[in-house]
């Protein structure tokens, strides 16, 4: 019964492949089963091989006549055994995807369950504070926001932390790091001024501190420290030009006087006012006569000025001299300065 079904299959599949011209009715041979003679069991025969290479035809695949012959003979159908290739390798495709994700998924959860575990086992202890000389500690705590003995070493965002230490005055930049396993360390680089502005608006004035680049970065408050030159007369410039051009002379003067010359250290200046035209007039803390040091050309008119100094400190009655100088003039011909006494007598040097 069962091989009279086969041979009806193989007949229905043969009539459709001759419609098609792919095969005909003489290229095939079906054989019966034969039996082993010695284990009795019956093997594969040539009508199942030829019912699955037709099946393979049926589907679309098409083989050369000799390919054909070719299997047969060899006893290995190739088109039945690759027949589904594309299918294994998308299902692998699939499988590896979710793998993947899954994987991925996985090992999120994972490793914020230990993060969790780990904030948990490791908390902050100790916070290191390194370079707060003028920010006091206790506005640095304040502004980490941290709870000793509670918050854990991985409940901190360091970048966070930083931004907000920034934000304090005095404070140039900021760096926070973990040092496991229980200290939390801070690095602080603060501002360093070399000057004070005074501020006019309105009538009121306040003073600022200056940094090295010219930034006004803090008000001076009530009991600050105050020891440093103070620029004046800045609003008075109102050509923004001129105002931009005087600045910069101004910034390259205080660069030059942060050498601390012991013949004119920064201390020794009181002030550097700012004339309508933009001219640089200086005055010294222990003497009140004006040195008039004009306009541009900062490094050649100040090491002249300390050629100037030097032999009035270092004479004998140099300090009876200084006290006799009216005013200086920087700018008095091409190459003199001219040093002005109370008696009227004027030296170029």
């Amino acid at each position: 019964m069962i091989r009279r079904k086969k041979t009806l299959l193989l007949k229905s599949i043969l009539h459709r492949g001759k419609r098609k011209g792919l095969l005909s009715s003489r290229s095939v041979k079906v054989r019966r089963p034969v039996a082993s003679r010695q284990t009795g069991v019956t093997r594969q025969s040539r009508g199942q091989k030829t019912c699955d290479l037709m099946m393979s035809v049926f589907s679309g695949r098409q083989r050369s006549m000799k390919s054909i012959n070719r299997g047969f003979s060899s006893g290995r159908i190739p088109v039945s055994r690759h027949s589904n290739y594309r299918l294994r390798l998308a299902g692998m495709a699939l499988v590896g995807v979710c793998a993947l994700t899954l994987g991925y998924w996985g090992g999120a959860a994972l490793y914020d369950k230990g993060r969790e575990v780990m904030s948990r086992l490791l908390v902050i202890e100790d916070v290191d504070i390194k370079g707060a000389y003028i920010v006091p500690r206790i506005k640095v705590l304040e502004a980490l926001q941290v709870i000793r003995h509670r918050t854990g070493m991985f409940d901190v965002d360091t970048d966070q932390l930083e931004t907000r230490l920034e934000a304090l005055p005095w404070v140039c930049q900021a760096e926070v790091w973990r040092d496991y396993p229980s200290t939390l360390s801070v690095k602080l680089q603060e501002e360093k001024a070399v000057a004070l502005l005074l501020k006019e608006n309105g009538g009121e004035r306040e003073l600022f501190y200056i940094n090295r680049y010219g930034n006004d970065f803090q008000p001076v408050a009530v009991g600050g420290r105050i020891d440093y030159p103070v620029i004046t007369g800045l609003n008075f410039v109102h050509d923004e030009n001129v105002r931009q051009k005087s600045w910069q002379d101004v910034m390259a003067f205080l660069k030059k006087l942060g050498q601390n010359n012991p013949h004119l250290p920064a201390y020794s200046l009181s002030e550097i006012h700012l004339t309508g035209d933009g001219g640089i007039i200086l005055y010294l803390v222990e003497y009140p006569f004006p040195i008039y040091f004009g306009h541009g050309d900062v490094n050649r008119k100040y090491a002249r000025l300390i050629k100037v100094l030097k032999p009035l400190y270092e004479l004998d009655n140099g300090q009876k001299q200084i006290e006799e100088i009216e005013y200086i003039q920087m700018e008095y011909l091409e190459d003199k300065i001219l040093v002005a006494t109370l008696d009227s007598k004027q030296a170029g040097r």
